[in-house]
């Protein structure tokens, strides 16, 4: 997510003459939303996060606190993925301010950095130790969608635990439209175009507050349950862009398409 850049132009000009106030333009009325909720709302914009650019990459460890990141701010906490009440979401039922989960980004060259805090006060799954491992179906992840071209198409998933065990795959069009999942959890290296994973990916995870695969007490006595987590993320631009010819390498002033999700219990949260 490139950082955005202004330019100066400077034209030669004849003898000087009094200066000319520049017109003021008219005032730009603001956008007044549709009580129609199927009419475009600007509040479905999606959420913009300028990523600095990265001199120095930071080494893939986990930690996300260290000096290399204090360029890169945290963005907002996530919202529930659900909607914002029934019958998608009844209440009490999504997570609380106790499950917090923020995100960094920066960008150099060769990669997209990624830095996750997840804050639970549920139990913290970590089970899956094998690559490409279907880990929502049962862990806690963290998971990024990248789509440098805002296509839809050929854009790659990744899905890491608080063990550090990834899973990756390359999704040829939304599984609405038909479309198949590319990776090493379906095939094999030389099975032809179905296989893919990320070569050049970095992921480190680590549990910094609390312990994982442990159950909270329960009720009233689990009001101080607090497990916290991080993933680390290096994403190789060139396994991004595989398969992917209409998308570019970053670029300042420029724009990708990413979403980013965290899944508890199984998808149930």
């Amino acid at each position: 997510m490139p950082a955005a850049m202004a330019a100066t132009a400077v034209a030669a000009l004849g003898p000087a003459a009094a200066p000319v106030p520049p017109p003021v333009p008219p005032p730009v009325p603001s956008p007044v939303p549709s009580p129609d909720p199927l009419d475009p709302h600007w509040s479905l914009h999606p959420r913009a996060y300028v990523a600095p650019f990265c001199p120095t990459p930071p080494t893939i460890d986990g930690d996300v606190a260290k000096p290399e990141w204090d360029r890169a701010p945290w963005s907002v906490p996530f919202d529930d993925i659900r909607g914002g009440g029934p019958p998608d979401s009844p209440p009490d039922s999504g997570p609380g301010p106790r499950c917090r989960t923020r995100i960094r980004m920066m960008w150099d060259r060769t990669h997209l950095y990624l830095a996750a805090r997840m804050e639970s006060d549920r139990e913290v799954r970590a089970t899956y130790t094998e690559r490409n491992s279907p880990i929502f179906h049962e862990d806690s992840d963290f998971e990024a969608f990248v789509d440098p071209a805002g296509s839809n198409a050929s854009y790659k998933e990744m899905e890491v635990n608080a063990l550090g065990t990834v899973w990756n795959l390359l999704l040829d069009r939304p599984y609405a439209d038909g479309g198949t999942e590319h990776s090493g959890r379906v095939a094999s290296p030389g099975d032809g175009n179905r296989y893919w994973d990320a070569g050049g990916q970095a992921i480190a995870a680590r549990v910094v507050e609390g312990t994982a695969n442990v159950a909270p007490p329960p009720p009233p006595s689990d009001g101080g349950f607090r497990v916290v987590w991080e993933a680390e993320v290096a994403l190789a631009h060139s396994d991004t862009l595989a398969r992917h010819p209409w998308g570019e390498r970053p670029e300042v002033g420029g724009r990708w398409r990413i979403n980013f999700s965290r899944v508890e219990e199984g998808g149930g949260r």
